[in-house]
């Protein structure tokens, strides 16, 4: 798959499944790892995305191009935000029931928010984790 085209979700997720299981040994930290290197790859295309000295400005970019990539009726959203750091809102598809997919992309949400945060100029970078009931939360912070 492209990443200038549109794709179906459900392909997405099986693909997305097999690569975790089979490729990462269902291993999060891999896939985290997989986050990063998809980022820097997506951002050699879509150099915009990245907003010199504002972290925060990028990755709300991010989360509206995203939109355009998928027929997934989830979304990343940022939700707060203060100097140093924000909080973003990736809301599960109401009918995904498969937590191990779920899982598996908030950590390729990890690595990709990580790497657009050191891209555009934030330092010791850090991005925690929370499962709520029908989303996750994610607290991305840097200097």
């Amino acid at each position: 798959m492209l990443p200038s085209s549109k794709y179906p979700y459900e392909s997405g997720r099986r693909i997305g499944i097999a690569v975790f299981e089979e490729i990462a040994e269902s291993n999060l930290d891999t896939v985290t790892s997989f986050g990063r290197a998809g980022a820097k790859n997506f951002l050699k295309i879509y150099k915009t995305v990245v907003m010199e000295g504002d972290p925060a400005a990028s990755i709300r970019k991010l989360s509206v191009l995203n939109r355009t990539f998928t027929d997934l009726e989830a979304e990343l959203t940022v939700v707060d935000q203060s100097a140093g750091s924000l909080k973003c809102k990736f809301t599960f598809p109401s009918f995904e029931t498969e937590d191990v997919f779920m899982q598996a992309y908030a950590h390729i949400l990890i690595g990709t928010l990580e790497e657009i945060t050191e891209q555009a100029g934030g330092k010791n970078v850090s991005v925690s984790l929370e499962k709520g009931a029908e989303e996750y939360i994610f607290s991305v912070k840097w200097d």
